[in-house]
C-alpha cells in the first residue's frame, strides 16, 4: 500500500538538498533566475497560464450565472415566492 502522508515535507527537504547539490557543483541560482532570457521564459510561460486561465474563467463564470443562478437560483426563487 502507498502511503502519501508527509508529501509537502519530503518535498521541502528534496528541495533542499537539490539545492545544496547544485551549490557544491557551483551554480548560482540568483544569475540563473536573473539571467535575461530565464526572465524571458518565465514571462512567455507566464502568458500561457493567463491565456489558459482567461478560458477557464470564462467557463466558471458561464456556469455561475447560467446554471447556478439561471436555474438554481430562479428555481428556488419561484418555489420561495409560490409559499407566500
Amino acid at each position: 500500500m502507498n502511503n502519501n502522508k508527509g508529501g509537502f515535507i519530503k518535498l521541502l527537504i528534496s528541495l533542499i538538498i537539490a539545492l545544496i547539490i547544485l551549490s557544491y557543483f557551483g551554480f548560482d541560482l540568483k544569475k540563473i533566475i536573473e539571467a535575461p532570457l530565464t526572465q524571458q521564459n518565465l514571462n512567455y510561460f507566464y502568458d500561457i497560464l493567463k491565456n489558459i486561465w482567461g478560458y477557464i474563467y470564462q467557463g466558471i463564470v458561464y456556469v455561475w450565472n447560467e446554471i447556478i443562478i439561471g436555474i438554481f437560483w430562479n428555481n428556488v426563487n419561484n418555489i420561495w415566492q409560490s409559499g407566500n
